[in-house]
């Protein structure tokens, strides 16, 4: 497990290193991916509370 406050560049490289080559990791990295793009664009995120305030 990577701690996120205590990584290094060399760290990251490894851990990024290793989940690329173990093929085990693919169906949840096309999961996580299919659930990013699911979300709203940073535009959609600031302009709904906008349209959803009283007299829009």
């Amino acid at each position: 497990m990577l701690d996120a406050v205590r990584a290094t560049p060399d760290l990251v490289r490894e851990a990024v290193t290793e989940v690329s080559a173990d093929p085990a990791y693919r169906p949840a990295a096309e999961g996580l991916r299919d659930e990013i793009a699911a979300l709203p664009g940073p535009a959609v995120r600031l302009l709904e509370p906008l349209a959803a305030a009283p007299g829009h």
